[in-house]
């Protein structure tokens, strides 16, 4: 028998994302406009979710975070090991010259747990970087390519779809910027859960080959302890 999707769960968690990517409190007419939804429904959904304790609203009815994200927050980082576990990993990649990233991919966007650059400390970076376009991004290559099923044609008209190609093909991805940059990212698990990746301005070839092997042994280890504890929990 064939799922039947709930449409207006579906609805509501597109709101409640929406509201939580914007870098300011929004409104309702401004929200509708962007999703494309009338604005009754809208006010419905958001209504709901600020009476859940979801969202909260300033004095002109503008909708951002509430105390009911912070839970799901902990709750989530609490139920998935991924964080607990990559982070002491990612800090082996860290120094002066790197920049640091974990990331998972929503939809056409990553979302990134740790974006630290070389200046800051790990735990500076966790939360700190806003949802960003896939395409435009290493991990978010990554990721794409990982997703992309088998038999699916590229369409080379979208960006940087030559580099997933390259990413599918090669089990890592690689972004080169105009200034200079060159990010690397490989995927963790198989399907993936979420990717790993590092930046260095300027990199020798030497850097390039130790950054990426550093990243695959990490990419190992992590999958190792990922495993070993959900056959942990399992026997709970």
């Amino acid at each position: 028998m064939k799922t039947q999707y709930n449409k207006s769960i579906i609805g509501s968690v597109e709101v409640l994302q929406e509201v939580l990517s914007q870098p300011k409190p929004i409104g309702s007419r401004e929200l509708s406009r962007i999703l494309k939804e009338e604005h009754t429904r809208i006010n419905r959904i958001l209504g709901t979710l600020f009476k859940e304790g979801f969202l909260s609203k300033t004095e002109k009815k503008k909708y951002y975070a509430g105390p009911g994200i912070h839970i799901l927050a902990a709750q989530s980082i609490h139920n998935s090991p991924l964080l607990r576990i990559a982070l002491p990993e990612i800090k082996k990649l860290k120094d002066d010259r790197r920049a640091v990233a974990l990331a998972v991919l929503w939809k056409e966007s990553v979302c990134y747990l740790v974006h630290s650059r070389p200046h800051q400390t790990i735990e500076e970076g966790i939360g700190s970087h806003e949802i960003y376009p896939a395409r435009k991004s290493s991990l978010g290559i990554m990721l794409l390519a990982e997703n992309f099923s088998r038999g699916e044609k590229f369409n080379y008209e979208l960006e940087n779809e030559d580099k997933i190609k390259e990413a599918k093909a090669n089990g890592y991805a690689r972004l080169d910027y105009q200034e200079g940059t060159v990010s690397l990212a490989v995927p963790i698990c198989d399907p993936p859960i979420a990717a790993i990746g590092s930046s260095i301005k300027n990199p020798s070839e030497n850097e390039l080959k130790e950054t990426l092997d550093l990243l695959n042994e990490i990419k190992l280890n992590i999958e190792i302890k990922i495993l070993e504890e959900e056959r942990r929990r399992d026997k709970i």
